[in-house]
């Protein structure tokens, strides 16, 4: 949600002291987003967990929050999820300072993140070219896929599937039932009985 019309800049947010709530500026508007729920933080992990085997074996890097991405100095956010590509050079990047370009974006929406998950960060994602963004939305049990083309998102229940390199590669298969039964706090009681 955004708290003002002041225009930001990322600098800004770096020198706020707070502990426990998320600054991003997007195009120079503030967002603040506060303490992320259980079931959030396990959709956030449980995801990075099914990614980072395909990324390990393509020889590229998921990530999770908080960890920034700085497309211009009026732009500063942090994906829950996102898997960077290789630098020209064919190097990971050393720091999140330098990263300017992502091939996925994830965010897990929450009740106070909804609108600037599917609003603006999805028109900075577009805007950005990341070849895709998904929108987690454990409620309704469904991913939103965005690519910088999409004027409406693919809205995925069953299987997602992930494929950003030619086709020498495997495709990864996210089972998506799967994934927000593990997702649910519900079925997490449920494991331990």
């Amino acid at each position: 949600m955004s708290t003002s019309r002041k225009r930001w800049t990322a600098s800004e947010i770096d020198r706020l002291s707070t502990h426990r709530a998320r600054n991003e500026v997007i195009g120079g508007e503030r967002f603040v987003t506060p303490t992320l729920s259980f079931t959030h933080q396990r959709a956030v992990l449980r995801l990075a967990m099914l990614l980072t085997p395909y990324c390990d074996a393509a020889g590229i890097e998921a990530f999770i929050a908080p960890a920034e991405v700085r497309f211009s100095k009026d732009d500063r956010v942090e994906p829950d999820v996102f898997v960077l590509p290789l630098s020209a050079t064919g190097k990971k990047p050393e720091k999140f300072a330098d990263v300017r370009r992502v091939i996925l974006a994830v965010e897990v929406v929450s009740p106070s993140s909804a609108r600037t998950d599917r609003d603006e960060k999805r028109r900075l994602y577009q805007a950005r070219n990341v070849s895709e963004y998904w929108v987690v939305d454990v409620e309704a049990r469904v991913v939103e896929r965005w690519t910088p083309v999409c004027e409406q998102a693919e809205v995925v229940r069953d299987v997602l599937r992930w494929h950003p390199f030619s086709a020498g590669n495997a495709v990864l298969e996210i089972d998506l039932v799967a994934y927000f039964r593990s997702v649910s706090a519900a079925s997490v009681r449920g494991d331990r009985k």
